[in-house]
């Protein structure tokens, strides 16, 4: 089973000016960053348990997105 997942609205707003960022410095880089985003993201709605929880008492797990500085955090509710 897959689970739903989204971006809170500062988030969003953050992917769209990093893709924004990208694309400035190569054309066609802004879209590669947004499917790296895009993979990782599915990866975490089909299994969100394999990604590290950096933190005992927190109930946030991280992923990185690969070859960028970027981490997404995820959060599983109402299960």
């Amino acid at each position: 089973m897959s689970l739903s997942v989204g971006f809170r609205r500062i988030a969003k707003r953050e992917f769209d000016d990093a893709i924004s960022w990208y694309q400035d410095r190569r054309e066609g880089l802004g879209r590669e960053f947004s499917v790296a985003v895009e993979q990782q993201l599915e990866r975490i709605a089909l299994s969100p348990n394999q990604f590290l929880w950096l933190e005992a008492m927190c109930a946030e797990q991280y992923c990185s997105v690969f070859h960028t500085p970027y981490i997404l955090s995820s959060k599983t509710i109402g299960l």
